[in-house]
């Protein structure tokens, strides 16, 4: 069952964002933020594609020797989700648009549950230097 967020927010049931109900005081003025579909593209293409690509150009670097884990390291900070704590605290201090943030870390919370994954997969190996085959790992899982 699909439930718009602008939903959650006009029958005043929003227990997912509710910093985003506070900052907005209105269900018009938060729906008017989450239809802001340029800022958010531009935030996740930055989040989960952008900010990969900056550490990849170290992989040929780091391939074959010792700074393999720490390449592999940074590489899986940079396709972590933003996280809402950090995002807030650092567009208020700057005086932004708080309630996009709130939108933008949510929405890159629940995007990062597929796409961090499917980023770091190419990477993964296993003991015997085989790569994992995700759908197995997966499967075993449940």
């Amino acid at each position: 069952m699909l439930i718009s967020i602008s939903a959650l927010l006009s029958t005043g049931d929003c227990n997912y964002l509710p910093a985003l109900r506070t900052q907005t005081k209105s269900p018009r003025g938060a729906e008017r933020h989450q239809k802001n579909w340029k800022l958010h593209l531009l935030v996740q293409v930055a989040t989960f594609v952008l900010f990969p690509l900056l550490v990849m150009p170290f992989y040929k670097i780091a391939q074959g020797n010792d700074f393999y884990v720490l390449w592999l390291s940074i590489y899986f900070l940079a396709c972590l989700p933003s996280t809402v704590s950090s995002s807030v605290v650092m567009v208020s201090i700057a005086k932004g648009n708080v309630p996009s943030a709130i939108f933008n870390a949510s929405i890159s919370g629940l995007i990062g549950i597929f796409a961090t994954p499917m980023l770091m997969q190419p990477f993964w190996k296993n003991s015997s230097g085989a790569a994992v085959d995700q759908g197995l790992s997966f499967n075993n899982c449940y």
